[in-house]
């Protein structure tokens, strides 16, 4: 993601700062093979709620399975909202916690993991300074998106 964000931003370099002032809730509408609709909140975490044409109850996906979905030419016009626009946006903009198993429990292998983190960040093993960066870099991702980055290509990378 982070590699696809630096080719965005070579492409567009003043895409960054003009977000800086972009607003609370923005909603767009764009040609896709199929009528759906994805709304992205973040509660303690990033929450993502995909409503498929003809259905009345959302489902929660991850960030990968969302891009795929959002992603777009830089200018491809919007569409005008679907008749069933703010029906779906109204079923999908709550956020059902308890039926989407990522709410966390103390004792949950999230919640060990970034503790785990927290311990090896604020340790002073020598050993570790080298990969200092990336645990806070990876506890961050954790403790505010829910998400995690590809473990295995930063691995490789160390």
């Amino acid at each position: 993601m982070l590699n696809r964000w630096h080719e965005i931003l070579l492409a567009h370099p003043n895409l960054e700062e003009g977000l800086k002032d972009f607003p609370n809730r923005v909603k767009v509408s764009k040609a896709f093979e199929s009528d759906e609709m994805l709304v992205f909140f973040r509660k303690n975490r990033l929450f993502i709620q995909r409503l498929a044409e003809g259905e009345d109850e959302p489902t929660l996906i991850s960030f990968e399975e969302a891009l795929p979905l959002v992603e777009c030419d830089y200018d491809q016009p919007g569409l005008d909202f679907s008749e069933t626009f703010w029906r779906n946006y109204r079923i999908t903009g709550e956020i059902k916690v308890e039926r989407s198993n990522r709410g966390l429990s103390p004792a949950s292998v999230e919640v060990k993991a970034i503790n785990n983190l927290e311990y090896l960040i604020r340790s002073r093993v020598a050993e570790l300074d080298p990969y200092r960066e990336f645990l806070v870099t990876l506890r961050t991702d954790m403790a505010e998106w829910g998400t995690r980055p590809n473990i295995r290509s930063a691995a490789l990378s160390i």
